[in-house]
């Protein structure tokens, strides 16, 4: 499939991508200029930051290339959304006065994360499989702390796959702990995806492609189901779903993607994105209540949203939270997939 490209360099693609900062609705960054045009800029009053001590603020400029980048083109990116915005349209004059990550461009944005963060405090969460599954909803938090059990740090590579080389899967203790089995994850989208796939989960570059959290479906203590997803405010893209080998045809998958819908709607999230392949449509649309999403609005989501393909159907499911469907009686899951 083909894949949006990501920000190799900094400025402006035919695509649209990075999107637009959302107060100045640019999205030109990184942008370079002669030091002949830095020099008036300067004028013996505050220089502004070098590229040295900028670092934190973004990166992405090649070091050949001629001229300094303009400091209040440089990007902050937001922790929940991935949005971009000029430093200089945060009121970052110089490079100490950076904030530290997290940080969120707006409020719904720091809500929604403080809102996942909780989530995953109170795992596991029922399941509408039956009474002997269990989900668990895991943030970038819970993967770092996989990677800080025992022997994971010296599984060969970073981030995420270097749980799967090691094999840790249960909860840490101590300061820094997992709150579900993050490192099973890995290995279950690895009996569903290849290797490229699976290294865009909790990449900041590839987050848009592989997903920035995850879900596992337990059943009698034993993962069954992952799953990866983003949260852009009020709306939810679920990026790859996979079941264990063993426990395919069980329905597993499915309650997989019922009960992370159940959780996103009950944390404010009001759609769901699904980008699926046309062998998996009839599921898609049929026992997982999806449905097409119009073309022009699919243009409109790319604009807006970091959607990774262009040339795959995008599906939508609109979300209730459980507080308004009291009258509504959950069924258990009986689709196969």
């Amino acid at each position: 499939m083909n894949r949006r490209n990501p920000a190799s360099s900094c400025s402006r693609t035919s695509q649209g991508f990075p999107r637009p900062c959302p107060r100045c609705k640019s999205n030109d960054f990184m942008v370079r200029r002669t030091e002949e045009a830095t020099a008036p800029a300067t004028n013996g009053k505050g220089k502004e930051p070098s590229n040295a001590s900028a670092d934190g603020a973004g990166a992405g400029a090649n070091d050949g290339d001629a001229g300094v980048v303009e400091w209040r083109s440089r990007p902050l990116c937001c922790e929940t959304c991935g949005r971009w915005v000029h430093v200089g349209c945060a009121g970052v004059q110089y490079a100490e006065q950076v904030p530290p990550r997290p940080w969120f461009h707006c409020r719904a944005c720091r809500n929604t994360y403080l809102r996942l963060e909780a989530a995953a405090e109170r795992n596991p969460h029922p399941s509408c499989a039956s009474p002997t599954h269990a989900l668990y909803l895991l943030t970038p938090a819970d993967h770092h702390a996989a990677l800080a059990l025992p022997g994971a740090s010296a599984a060969a590579g970073s981030g995420p796959a270097a749980v799967t080389a090691s094999g840790a899967g249960r909860l840490a203790v101590g300061s820094l702990h997992a709150r579900g089995p993050a490192g099973a994850v890995v290995p279950l989208l690895a009996q569903g995806f290849n290797a490229d796939a699976i290294q865009g989960f909790g990449q900041p570059a590839r987050e848009y492609d592989g997903g920035k959290y995850s879900a596992v479906l337990l059943s009698r203590g034993q993962p069954v189901a992952a799953a990866t997803f983003n949260v852009f405010g009020d709306e939810a893209q679920l990026c790859l779903l996979a079941t264990a080998l063993q426990h395919r045809l069980k329905g597993n998958g499915s309650a997989l993607v019922a009960d992370l819908e159940a959780v996103l709607a009950d944390l404010g999230v009001s759609r769901m994105l699904v980008q699926s392949r046309s062998v998996a449509l009839p599921l898609w649309l049929g026992r997982l209540g999806y449905s097409i999403v119009e073309p022009a609005e699919v243009e409109q989501l790319h604009r807006r949203l970091p959607i990774a393909y262009y040339d795959c159907a995008l599906l939508q499911k609109h979300l209730t939270p459980r507080s308004q469907q009291p009258q509504l009686q959950q069924p258990a899951v009986q689709s196969r997939m």
